[in-house]
C-alpha cells in the first residue's frame, strides 16, 4: 500500500497507511467525490464541478437538516482548504488521486476521529477534536496516482446496477465489494448490467461504447453515477461533431461496436480490450478507432484546461 497523506478541516495530520478505499469503507457513511491533480500536484481538474456536487450530495444524503453547512460557498472555503493543505503537506511533485470524504453529526465525527488517532503515523500531528467542525467534518486523503495497467484491458459483467446515482454516498464503497471481490486478477473493472442487457456503468467507472457508425452511446439520465470524465467526454465528443446517444450500450449489440472504454478521474479515458460475458470474451480492436483517440487526446488536452490552481 502506498503512503498517503490526510488533513481534517484544512489541518495537515501527517501521513497515514490507508488506502482511499479504505477510508471510503472504513470511515462512518458520507458524501464524497474522487478528483485528480495535475501539472505536479499543482492543480485540480474540474474543482468547482466537485465541489458542487459533493455540497449537493450533502444536502440529499441528510435531507437538508443543517443544510447551511452544506452550502456550495461553505464547501467551497473547506474543500480548497483540505486540499491545498494535504498537498502541501506531501510536498512532492507527482500526480495525487484527491478524496473527500464529508461527515455530518457528531457520533460520525467523534468516530472519524479516533480511527484517524489509530491509523496515523504520527497521532501527535492530530489536531484535538475541540479544534474541528463539531457537527460536521470534513477528510481530506491524498495519495499518489498509480500507473495504468498493461495491456489487454478486461471487463467483466459482474453486477446490477446502484439504488441511488444520484448520490456520491461513501455506502456504495461498501455495497459494491461483494462485486469486487469477485474479480479476477487481470481485470480492470466489473461492469453493471440492467435487465434489458444495457451496460448501466462500472463500479468506479462510466462506460462507452462507439458504434459502427461511430456513434458514442453511454448511459444517462440520472440511472448511472455522471462522473467529470464523463462530462468532458460529451464535451470534446460536441466539438468533434460527434453524434451522441444517451442511453445504456446493449451486449446485445456488443459484436458490431468498433470499440468501448472507460473514463474515471484516475484513468481519463482507458480503452478496453475485451468484455468477459457469460463464460464468453468479447474482443473489441479498442485501440485501433481513430474517433476513440480523438477524444482521448481531446480529454488530455481539456484536462489541462479545466485544472484549476489550488
Amino acid at each position: 500500500m502506498a503512503m498517503s497523506y490526510l488533513s481534517l478541516e484544512g489541518i495537515y495530520c501527517g501521513k497515514i497507511m490507508l488506502s482511499a478505499h479504505d477510508l471510503l469503507s472504513q470511515f462512518p457513511r458520507g458524501a464524497y467525490t474522487t478528483a485528480r491533480t495535475t501539472g505536479n500536484g499543482k492543480s485540480i481538474l474540474e474543482l468547482s464541478a466537485h465541489i458542487s456536487r459533493t455540497a449537493s450530495s450533502a444536502v440529499l444524503m441528510h435531507g437538508g437538516v443543517g443544510k447551511e453547512c452544506f452550502s456550495p460557498g461553505d464547501m467551497d472555503a473547506r474543500m480548497r482548504a483540505g486540499i491545498r493543505s494535504v498537498l502541501l503537506g506531501a510536498n512532492t511533485l507527482s500526480e495525487y488521486k484527491i478524496t473527500v470524504l464529508f461527515l455530518s453529526s457528531r457520533e460520525r465525527v467523534e468516530q472519524a476521529h479516533h480511527l484517524v488517532e489509530s491509523k496515523l503515523q504520527s497521532p501527535f500531528l492530530l489536531p484535538p477534536l475541540s479544534a474541528v467542525v463539531e457537527t460536521s467534518l470534513l477528510l481530506t486523503h491524498a495519495t499518489p496516482l498509480l500507473p495504468r495497467r498493461a495491456a489487454p484491458i478486461r471487463c467483466a459483467v459482474r453486477g446490477v446496477p446502484r439504488r441511488n446515482a444520484l448520490v456520491k454516498d461513501s455506502d456504495w464503497v461498501r455495497a459494491r465489494e461483494s462485486i469486487e471481490a469477485a474479480m479476477a486478477p487481470d481485470e480492470e473493472e466489473a461492469l453493471l448490467v440492467d435487465e434489458e442487457e444495457g451496460i448501466v456503468e462500472g463500479t468506479q467507472t462510466n462506460f462507452f461504447a462507439i458504434d459502427g457508425e461511430g456513434h458514442l452511446i453511454t448511459a444517462g439520465g440520472g440511472v448511472c453515477l455522471e462522473g467529470t470524465i464523463r462530462g468532458i467526454v460529451l464535451r470534446v465528443a460536441e466539438k468533434l461533431g460527434v453524434t451522441v446517444k444517451i442511453a445504456a450500450p446493449n451486449l446485445s449489440q456488443a459484436p458490431r461496436w468498433r470499440s468501448a472504454f472507460l473514463t474515471s478521474t484516475s484513468r481519463l479515458v482507458l480503452p478496453i480490450d475485451e468484455i468477459l460475458y457469460q463464460g464468453k470474451a468479447i474482443v473489441l480492436p479498442s485501440k485501433e478507432d481513430d474517433l476513440l483517440n480523438a477524444l482521448s487526446r481531446g480529454v488530455d488536452d481539456w484536462t489541462k484546461r479545466a485544472s484549476e490552481e489550488i
